[in-house]
């Protein structure tokens, strides 16, 4: 076995070689979080996932009305060592790493001439502040990404190998990412693109329900799960909710709905600008109504608890039910606001790239806003809908454990609290190393340049695989990674605000453009030499 180790060793020199980079740059993004500044990373979405995952620990049945079960069971057994949100944030970057590296592996599998370039590439994505606000965070983000990165190894080792296996491990995989968050349902188009290239193929039956079987057979029995448990057959009933969110500027009471219900729109009406409102149906400047659609999009929650006021009997998935036809109605009626609202998110998604994250400045306002503040403990304190669950006994539960966390903030040796209440990280060597690479990472990599090189790398994917009948399995491959990219911003953009949180996600395909672009062109001029010596 020794003997096999070493031969491996020798082997896979060039290999590890990469690894060092990757490593380096993950302990010098990670550290300082680690050793000096443990901010607590939450949000106004965190206690949904924390109610599901405090049934589970207290064996009660799990409810997934407003959450999918994978990060509340990924909280779940993380919290059956340890009930910290410190671990989680650790296990999570532990993930991260893991991911990276098993990445790397897959692609050192057919592209070691350029596994250097995909190192890179896989550093760069791992180490925006981006990354390392939410890897840190109690939401799904992290695991979110790593999954999708995971799923896209898996598809690289399908379309190479191309074996029932492997395309088993790619629809497992993505089972996996809609589970934990359901906006990776945008992986069922791409599935769909991958049955139509087995199709062409002409790939047996086995190859098909590879593909199929085991994502329809997870997420089949989650919709069944759901409607034991709460009436409604669907992966999630809450996804529905970002609809209402999209029409708060342009949404109408009428004479068809009940009455608590126009009550309810008119409350929620009363807090929108009217000048937010003529804006809506009657301009087109692209930035404003973006912060105008922002700015009105959370009001969403406000939507919800003015119901529930008026009829408290039913739970949110029952309400959720009765909002329906407001926001189908407000599309109808306005389907040219709709239409701006979706193009100035997909345009806004697209362009995430170019908005650098200052790292330092979000730990100091989250820190601010968690242990100085107590934003989020007082959010949940005052009652009223606050999209965690219909059980008011978690709200009690979180409150408590958000209390010992903050307890635990407030002991933070190299966080500094002025007099104006602002917090200050102070000054370690770690610290201003990282912010130097911060600077040059701003200027060099959040970067309007890398949109080209994703186009362009993406129209020569087209232009191979048209030349090729699809038979150019790397030009496949990045085309296949391009149109995750196209479909969750067009997902997203129909449905909910274009934050960074969202297009970060599938922002490692730029920088994959690179090297895929550099592979493609290198095989592109190969194959024209070879035609002039024919």
């Amino acid at each position: 076995m020794t003997e096999k180790i070493k031969h491996f060793l020798i082997a896979e020199r060039k290999f590890l070689y990469s690894l060092l980079p990757l490593v380096i740059v993950f302990l010098l993004t990670r550290l300082p979080y680690y050793l000096y500044y443990p901010v607590t990373g939450i949000s106004f979405d965190t206690p949904s996932y924390i109610a599901v995952a405090f049934d589970m620990l207290d064996f009660k049945l799990p409810l997934f009305e407003v959450r999918t079960p994978g990060y509340p069971f990924f909280l779940f057994v993380v919290w059956s060592i340890s009930k910290t949100i410190f671990s989680v944030s650790l296990i999570q970057s532990i993930i991260t790493l893991l991911t990276s590296v098993f990445f790397l592996f897959v692609l050192n599998m057919f592209y070691k001439k350029y596994i250097f370039l995909f190192a890179a590439a896989v550093s760069v994505y791992i180490s925006s502040a981006h990354y390392l606000i939410l890897d840190t965070a109690l939401l799904t983000e992290s695991l979110f990404v790593n999954l999708i990165i995971i799923t896209c190894a898996f598809l690289i080792l399908s379309v190479k190998r191309n074996k029932p296996f492997y395309w088993t491990l790619f629809s497992l995989s993505a089972a996996a990412v809609i589970i934990v968050r359901p906006a990776g349902i945008f992986l069922c188009g791409i599935i769909l693109v991958i049955l139509l290239y087995l199709l062409f193929r002409k790939s047996g039956l086995k190859y098909y329900l590879s593909v199929t079987a085991p994502i329809s057979l997870i997420l089949l029995s989650l919709c069944f799960y759901n409607y034991i448990t709460l009436g409604s057959f669907t992966v999630t009933p809450f996804g529905e909710s970002n609809m209402s969110g999209v029409v708060i500027t342009f949404m109408e009471p009428s004479p068809e709905y009940p009455g608590y219900i126009n009550e309810a729109v008119e409350e929620v009406l009363s807090t929108v600008p009217k000048k937010d409102i003529r804006y809506v149906k009657t301009s087109y400047g692209v930035t404003k109504l973006y912060d105008i659609f922002l700015t009105n999009y959370v009001k969403v929650i406000n939507l919800v608890d003015n119901v529930k006021k008026r009829n408290t009997a039913d739970n949110y998935t029952v309400i959720q039910r009765q909002i329906r036809k407001v926001y189908i109605d407000a599309i109808k009626n306005y389907p040219m606001v709709y239409l701006k609202f979706f193009s100035v998110n997909l345009y806004r998604f697209f362009t995430n790239i170019r908005r650098p994250e200052n790292y330092t400045a979000q730990l100091e306002k989250t820190y601010r806003k968690v242990a100085v503040d107590s934003v989020f403990y007082k959010r949940i304190d005052q009652g009223g809908w606050q999209q965690i669950s219909s059980d008011e006994s978690d709200y009690e539960a979180i409150k408590s454990f958000y209390l010992d966390d903050i307890r635990r903030q407030k002991n933070l040796e190299y966080i500094t609290i002025n007099p104006d209440n602002s917090a200050e990280l102070r000054p370690t060597i770690l610290k201003s190393v990282y912010e130097i690479y911060e600077f040059v990472y701003n200027k060099v990599f959040r970067n309007i340049i890398w949109l080209f090189i994703f186009a362009t790398a993406f129209t020569v994917s087209i232009y191979k695989l048209f030349k090729s009948r699809i038979s150019d399995s790397d030009a496949l491959i990045f085309f296949i990674l391009c149109l995750m990219f196209i479909s969750k911003a067009v997902m997203v953009s129909m449905v909910e605000m274009s934050l960074e949180r969202y297009s970060y996600t599938v922002e490692f395909v730029f920088y994959l453009s690179l090297p895929f672009l550099i592979i493609m062109l290198k095989d592109f001029k190969k194959l024209i030499k070879e035609k002039k010596t024919i």
